[in-house]
């Protein structure tokens, strides 16, 4: 499948249409399945009438139990994950002469093993709620087998016919049963809302369906911004359990703006505050809101500064280079010069802030099992901002 060239962009430049950029490997995702999974998950139970080759008309329902999910990324499946998915399943034969009665079967559960290709979805929503998930309606089934036959305490005879019959059964109505399932089914997703979802607003997410592609072992996810911000957010390879976050430096004032609203008890800053990155320093100026129109002209000093983040020893190390009062233009501009020769003494005198790198958050918005994120590796560029997160899935 050829690559769109707007994905492409993201990977390598950056593309002005994007304020974020994920990418979720294969690992990652599988390592979240088992998490959320855990001891199983109970399938809908379904109950199916349907007719073999020289039997007859049989009825039978079957109860199955997922036990493990795990997925493949390649990009000759059109945009879609394949699935395989493993589930412990009982066959129960219903008596077509009492449709209350059953036949009792003694057997262990026979273990079933499912391929299926199903499309990833996310949604930037109202009110500020991300939503992914997979897409349960479109799903195709590719195969649907009996994994293990084996029956220690019964006939050997005995458990060949009922592998026999449970396998017919299978290939029999697989699609059906198929479709079944997918009917009983809830959404298969989670939205997330509250603070995180808060923060996809001001790094100016607009609303609407994310871009995913699926390419060689991993997901690309990225969502556009909207007008009045602008985007620039760049892929950053992951592997394995980690997650590769990309976000457009456009959007990053604004975040820390809100961050300094909250922290203050939601009111609004009585400051501006502009950032500019480049691949290892960030530079801002904090100036005093405008209390004018655009009419007057803008005669507001601002403080000035320059700081190196690097990570260091578990935390995020945030260094002070150098500070000096920015004049406006109606001054003689050799002032602010002077200015930030005097500033960069501060360089000589290190001042430094420390944040912590690791923060332990829900496996799912719903759940009280919990994963700890630690940010292993920052790369700054002019318009986007990017980080390796590690986690302990």
């Amino acid at each position: 499948m050829a690559r769109s060239s707007a994905l492409t962009a993201v990977e390598t430049t950056g593309d002005p249409r994007y304020a974020a950029a994920l990418t979720v490997p294969e690992g990652f995702l599988d390592a979240l399945a088992v998490r959320g999974i855990g001891e199983g998950v109970q399938a809908p139970s379904v109950r199916h009438t349907f007719s073999m080759p020289m039997i007859g008309t049989m009825e039978v329902s079957i109860h199955a139990t997922i036990i493990g999910t795990s997925f493949a990324l390649k990009p000759e499946n059109e945009g879609r994950l394949h699935a395989t998915i493993t589930a412990l399943g009982d066959i129960e034969w219903h008596d077509q002469t009492d449709e209350e009665g059953a036949i009792s079967d003694t057997e262990e559960p026979i273990r079933v093993v499912g391929e299926v290709l199903v499309r990833p979805t996310g949604v930037h929503g109202p009110g500020r709620s991300f939503t992914a998930g997979l897409d349960v309606d479109g799903a195709e089934l590719l195969s649907l087998r009996i994994e293990d036959t084996s029956r220690d305490q019964i006939d050997e005879d005995v458990a060949r016919a009922h592998a026999q019959m449970n396998e017919m059964v299978l290939a029999t109505m697989g699609e059906d049963l198929f479709e079944l399932l997918k009917a009983k089914m809830d959404d298969v997703s989670v939205t997330v809302e509250g603070p995180v979802a808060e923060v996809l607003g001001e790094l100016g997410i607009d609303e609407g369906h994310a871009d995913i592609e699926v390419c060689d072992g991993y997901l690309l996810v990225c969502l556009t911004t909207t007008d009045d911000i602008g985007g620039g957010a760049m892929a950053v390879p992951a592997a394995g359990t980690s997650v590769g976050v990309g976000i457009a430096t456009a959007g990053l004032a604004g975040l820390v703006s809100r961050l300094g609203e909250q922290a203050i008890g939601d009111v609004p800053l009585p400051f501006d505050l502009d950032l500019d990155f480049d691949h290892e320093r960030i530079a801002g100026r904090v100036r005093n809101a405008r209390l004018f129109s655009d009419r007057v002209p803008d005669l507001r000093s601002g403080l000035r500064y320059t700081v190196r983040p690097s990570l260091v020893n578990g935390h995020l190390e945030m260094r002070l280079e150098e500070a000096w009062l920015d004049l406006p233009a109606a001054f003689p501009q050799g002032l602010n010069r002077l200015n930030r020769r005097i500033g960069a003494l501060v360089g000589r005198f290190p001042l430094t802030f420390r944040l912590p790198t690791s923060a332990t958050v829900p496996v799912r918005p719903d759940s009280e099992d919990t994963m700890t994120l630690t940010l292993r590796e920052l790369r700054l560029s002019e318009t986007s901002v990017g980080a390796v997160v590690d986690t302990d899935l």
